[in-house]
C-alpha cells in the first residue's frame, strides 16, 4: 500500500494528479454488526477514501469508485466486462499512459503450459508500473537517435508503430537510461491474466 500512497502523493505534488478507481465498496468487514450496517460502512468507507487522498493531495474529480461489492467483484463475464470497459474510458478521457498495478493476480495454473515450462512455482508481486502501450520508433529514435525497425516511415509506415529488430539486451541497456525495465516473467504473466486474483501467483 506504501508504493502507491507515495506515487499518489508525488504526482499530485508535481502537478500530475493521478486518476485513482476504487474497485470494491469496503462492505465487507464487520458482517452483521448492528453499529456499522452495509450502508453506512459502505459511506464510511467513502468517506475514509476520500478524505485519505485528499491530505495526498489529489483533486476531488479524480477520485472515482465503481461500487462493486467487497468480496463478490466480477472477474468474468458481462460484469467484468462492463468494468474494464468504463476503466478503458476513464483511461481515454484523462489521457492515461501508464497504469500502477495494486490488484491481486489470478492463482490459477495455465491450462496450455508445455512440459517444458514446469515445474509451476508461486510469486509473490508488489505492485508495479506497466506502459500502457508498446515503445515506438519515434520514442526509440529519440533515446538511441537510430531506428532498426523494418517497417519504418520509408516503408509506408509511421514512428508511431512499435519499434522492432531491438535485442533483449539492447533493449535492457536503453530503458536503464530511461529508467525503465522489461517487465520481469512473473509480472508479464500477471499482466497477461487481467491481474485479477492474487499477486501470489503460479508462472513457469
Amino acid at each position: 500500500m506504501l508504493i502507491w500512497v507515495r506515487w499518489i502523493a508525488a504526482c499530485c505534488a508535481a502537478g500530475r494528479p493521478p486518476v485513482v478507481v476504487i474497485l470494491t465498496d469496503g462492505s465487507g468487514s464487520h458482517a452483521g454488526s448492528r453499529e456499522y450496517p452495509k450502508a453506512r460502512l459502505i459511506a464510511l468507507r467513502a468517506a475514509e477514501v476520500t478524505e485519505a487522498v485528499g491530505i495526498l493531495g489529489l483533486p476531488s474529480d479524480r477520485l472515482m469508485f465503481l461500487h462493486q461489492p467487497d468480496t463478490q467483484a466480477p472477474h468474468a463475464g458481462p460484469a467484468f466486462d462492463a468494468i474494464v470497459d468504463l476503466l478503458a474510458d476513464y483511461a481515454a478521457v484523462f489521457g492515461c499512459s501508464t497504469i500502477l498495478v495494486p490488484w491481486l493476480g489470478d492463482p490459477h495454473c495455465d491450462p496450455s503450459a508445455r512440459a517444458h515450462e514446469c515445474p509451476v512455482h508461486e510469486v509473490a508481486l508488489d505492485p508495479f508500473f506497466a506502459s500502457k502501450y508498446e515503445m515506438t520508433q519515434g520514442q526509440w529514435l529519440r533515446a538511441t537517435r537510430r531506428n532498426p525497425s523494418k517497417f519504418r516511415p520509408e516503408t509506408g509506415f509511421s514512428l508511431l508503430h512499435p519499434v522492432e529488430l531491438v535485442s533483449l539486451a539492447e533493449a535492457r541497456i536503453v530503458l536503464a537510461r530511461l529508467g525503465l525495465e522489461l517487465p520481469s516473467e512473473a509480472q508479464w504473466e500477471y499482466l497477461a491474466r487481467g491481474g485479477f486474483g492474487s499477486r501470489r501467483i503460479r508462472v513457469w
